[in-house]
């Protein structure tokens, strides 16, 4: 049974939610419970195994804005044993309160929706692991700690996919753009995930630039990677560098040589996968690892999926179902569409608005498509705002979207929608620009420049900034938007580190 938690504080994190709610579940003896908290979301949910848990805990806290209580008669103490209901049947009879969470009351009422039945049933195997585990312990020593070895987790893939989330109606779905039949190994460890390929391609997907991980069980288990940023690409390295290169020269190599290379890199780092890849690698980061739903031993996939949830070093993993669609135009498709109205001559959008455009979709914050419809609203907020201030409030827009994925709703993506943050963000701008001192917006002392950051997978648009004038811009006043300050970085935005076993590629 599932419960929704309305006005939870969007700062919290699901971790500090969790703990919050603990103490509660511990004082109504509730084991078998799941908090889910959405990143800088206003709600979250709570998966109970058994559904009178869910029943007393909202006889307890379930509480509505209108202060409607919870129907105390719908309570069902069947599961529990002599003593816990003679315990609730001596107290008296309790009215539900409102739970207060950083300073704020949270409203907590049966959900409309089902509990998803992976969570359920990753639950139900938790519960079954803690009997076990007290069993054990009461023929051990209670002072020796148990601690379940989770890391390094391995599972054999099928397959792998790049693609997007995208929405029908409010249902979430997975769209491929580029899909690699070819076999692997995928390992979990403390710090990354490794897809490690048989062709000798490898994947490295980091911890820390993991949004979520979506995974689904059944017949067609999988592993969904929501990344805010490009995985690490690696081509293992077979042949000796060195004798490609002289022999490339005409030279001949020493004949004493070992054929075996023992000493130098181990791999290439590549910006891609293949040259269909090259053309999303950079704008779609949501990966899908098909695996191969095998049993090894009495270990089967699904049941090594949910121990994943009891290591504390992966990102947070989400156990659902997810629809894979072909998408009717693809992600490439729709990038050279909006390049061509951005283009042409019949448009007039100005530079530094169309390189704002064009970031919403290059740097995946919407779909090409979805840009391309808000396009005629930009160009009636350009006949009546100046440029400045429409630049600035489509570049809110960057702060206030999130990730389309497990943790958005899909109304957050809808037209309407969109459209209503454009106008608020213009009225806001145009406050804040009337508050400003008409003598620093004029000073010659600064530039306002537009950045380009060149990492190994993309090319990521940034700006403009405010830089102090040099003796060039100083000669072009009025020519500030044909200059740009081009960085060349990792995909994190630190600089490229020099490492023993890794030859940087030399391909961009």
């Amino acid at each position: 049974m599932d419960v929704h938690v309305r006005n939870v504080p969007p700062q919290a994190t699901e971790n500090h939610f969790g703990s919050f709610l603990k103490g509660h579940f511990k004082s109504l003896l509730i084991r078998s419970v799941h908090v889910n908290k959405p990143r800088d979301k206003t709600f979250a949910f709570l998966t109970f195994l058994h559904v009178d848990e869910a029943e007393l805990f909202l006889r307890h806290y379930g509480q509505t804005k209108n202060q409607t209580q919870y129907n105390a008669a719908q309570f069902n103490v069947s599961r529990y044993s002599a003593i816990q209901r003679s315990y609730h049947q001596s107290q008296p009879k309790v009215t539900s309160v409102n739970l207060v969470f950083l300073g704020q009351p949270i409203y907590c009422q049966k959900s409309s929706k089902e509990a998803n039945p992976y969570l359920l049933r990753v639950l139900a195997k938790e519960e079954k692991d803690r009997q076990t585990k007290v069993t054990k312990l009461t023929k051990v020593d209670q002072h020796i700690h148990y601690k379940p070895q989770v890391l390094p987790a391995f599972f054999a893939a099928a397959s792998v996919s790049c693609g997007v989330w995208s929405y029908i109606r409010s249902n979430l779905l997975f769209e491929p753009q580029v899909s690699w039949d070819l076999a692997g190994t995928i390992k979990f460890g403390e710090h990354s995930t490794i897809l490690t390929l048989d062709s000798g391609l490898r994947i490295d997907f980091l911890h820390f630039a993991t949004l979520c991980i979506a995974a689904e069980e059944g017949s067609t288990p999988s592993f969904i990677f929501s990344m805010r940023e490009a995985p690490r690409f690696f081509e293992r390295i077979v042949s000796d560098p060195l004798a490609e290169m002289m022999a490339q020269l005409g030279m001949q190599t020493p004949n004493n040589s070992p054929q075996n290379r023992r000493a130098g890199p181990e791999r290439h780092r590549l910006p891609c996968m293949d040259g269909k890849h090259a053309k999303v690698a950079g704008s779609c980061f949501v990966y899908r690892v098909a695996l191969q739903p095998v049993t090894v031993g009495r270990d089967d996939v699904a049941a090594r999926m949910q121990s994943l949830r009891l290591s504390k070093s992966l990102p947070r993993i989400i156990h659902r179902r997810t629809d894979v669609i072909r998408p009717q135009q693809t992600f490439e498709q729709g990038v050279k569409m909006l390049e061509a109205v951005l283009s042409s001559n019949s448009t007039s959008i100005p530079f530094p608005l169309a390189f704002q455009i064009l970031k919403l979709a290059l740097d995946g914050y919407l779909p090409p498509l979805t840009v391309l419809k808000i396009i005629p609203d930009i160009q009636d907020m350009v006949r009546r705002t100046p440029i400045p201030i429409c630049v600035k409030s489509i570049r809110k827009l960057f702060n206030q979207l999130s990730y389309a994925g497990p943790d958005s709703e899909a109304t957050e993506f809808e037209l309407e929608e969109l459209l209503q943050y454009l106008k608020d963000n213009e009225e806001q701008c145009q406050r804040e620009d009337a508050a400003v001192d008409k003598d620093l917006k004029g000073s010659d002392n600064i530039a306002i420049i537009h950045r380009v950051k060149i990492t190994p997978s993309s090319i990521r648009l940034c700006g403009p900034e405010v830089e102090a004038n040099n003796r060039v811009l100083r000669k072009y006043p009025n020519h500030h938007e044909y200059f740009i300050r081009v960085q060349f970085s990792d995909e994190d935005g630190n600089t490229h580190s020099w490492a023993l076993h890794i030859l940087l590629f030399a391909r961009r």
